[in-house]
C-alpha cells in the first residue's frame, strides 16, 4: 500500500489512532509505504527513506537516522521541541496551527512491513 501523507488532514491524536489501529494494526501483514511529515511516527518505522532535494539522503533504520548530523538532527530537535510544547496544556490550543507538518524540499517515507 502507498499512503501519501494521509495523516496530514487530521490532528495529532486522530493521526496516532489511525496509525496504530489501521496502519500498524489492520495492515500489519502488508507492506506499507507511508509518505509523511509526522516525525513522531519515524521511531515506529521498519525503514526510513529520507529525501532531500529530490534525492535519497538516507535509507535505513531510526537509530541511524537519529545519529545523522546537520539537517537531520535539526529535524529531530524541532520534533522534540514540538513534542515538549504539545505536552504543555497551554500549548494545546495552538496545536492545529503547528501540526501542519514540514514544508520545503524535504520529506520522507516510512515503510512498515
Amino acid at each position: 500500500y502507498l499512503l501519501d501523507d494521509c495523516l496530514s488532514a487530521v490532528d495529532s491524536h486522530v493521526a496516532q489512532h489511525i496509525f496504530h489501529k489501521c496502519i500498524k494494526g489492520l495492515l500489519r501483514q502488508k507492506t506499507v509505504v507511508l509518505v509523511t511529515h509526522k516525525l513522531e511516527l519515524l521511531s515506529e518505522a521498519d525503514q526510513i527513506v529520507f529525501l532531500r532535494d529530490r534525492t535519497v539522503a538516507y535509507c535505513g533504520g531510526f537509530d541511524g537516522f537519529r545519529r545523522l548530523p546537520d539537517a537531520y538532527s535539526a529535524l529531530m530537535r524541532m520534533f522534540q521541541e514540538y513534542k515538549d510544547e504539545a505536552d504543555d496544556p497551554d500549548y494545546a490550543e495552538d496545536e492545529q496551527q503547528t501540526d501542519e507538518g514540514a514544508t520545503g524540499e524535504t520529506g520522507g517515507a516510512a515503510q512498515m512491513n
